[in-house]
């Protein structure tokens, strides 16, 4: 379940940000990397059909609302 889990958040995360960069510059961002494994935590603390908790909820919402603003070039990537 981790794995997949972590393969769909990235996938998620990629599909916002493959719009502005080259997935390869970004595989060394420490950025991506926790995005990526928060994404992760929340798709997995909902896998089950029950509410995430609440940090993970707002943690989740916040990072898909940077997520769209780096897609639409409001924001950059940090670092």
């Amino acid at each position: 379940y981790i794995t997949r889990a972590i393969e769909r958040a990235a996938g998620r995360m990629n599909a916002y940000l493959d719009q502005r960069y080259q997935l390869a510059e970004l595989a060394g961002s420490n950025w991506c990397r926790d995005t990526n494994a928060a994404i992760a935590a929340y798709l997995l603390s909902i896998r089950r059909g029950a509410a995430a908790p609440t940090p993970l909820q707002l943690e989740f919402d916040a990072l898909m609302g940077e997520l769209y603003d780096i897609s639409r070039g409001r924001l950059n990537v940090p670092e």
